[in-house]
């Protein structure tokens, strides 16, 4: 008969350990107009929107010369080339700090948030027909020709429907 020998294992470790936080994900920013966000990493992919210079993108994957990124405020992803991008946060303006008071106003309500960010979408598109309810510089009503009808390009946001829980947060922790 073979005598068995006991095998030492390693001691299992304690329950109380944990595995490591994942990493806080890398936010980077627009360098440049209009810089175009595509729905592929190529050049000739369609434009899902495009973004104003500093704005701030959270990486989620990276090629040879593309990211893929998505945009902070409209949640939207996309990719835009490496090159137009930066990890430099742009810097703060404040013209005058001893000018101001320091801020603790009213909060904005969440329709006074949301008109705030429509009014900076239409503000930013470069034409007269972002939204179907405008009219163009004839005075005809953009309808299906707004951009916002349209499937690929800007995506201007147009409704307080357009406007996610997720922007009125931020747009309350940046102002």
């Amino acid at each position: 008969m073979a005598v068995v020998q006991p095998v030492n294992l390693p001691p299992s470790p304690p329950a109380s350990v944990t595995a490591p936080a994942p990493a806080a994900p890398e936010t980077l920013y627009v360098i440049g107009k209009r810089v175009p966000l595509r729905d592929d990493g190529r050049a000739g992919s369609p434009i899902l929107d495009r973004l104003a210079s500093e704005q701030a993108v959270m990486v989620i994957e990276r090629r040879e010369e593309w990211v893929r990124v998505r945009h902070s405020l409209t949640q939207r992803e996309g990719w835009i080339q490496a090159k137009r991008l930066t990890a430099t946060a742009p810097p703060a303006v404040d013209e005058n700090p001893k000018s101001k008071p320091p801020s603790v106003g009213p909060v904005l309500s969440t329709a006074a948030i949301a008109k705030a960010l429509i009014a900076a979408s239409l503000a930013s598109y470069p034409s007269s027909c972002a939204c179907p309810y405008q009219t163009d510089r004839g005075g005809r009503s953009c309808g299906r020709r707004s951009a916002y009808s349209r499937p690929s390009g800007y995506s201007p946001l147009c409704y307080t429907t357009d406007i996610t829980h997720e922007m009125v947060a931020e747009y309350r922790a940046s102002h």
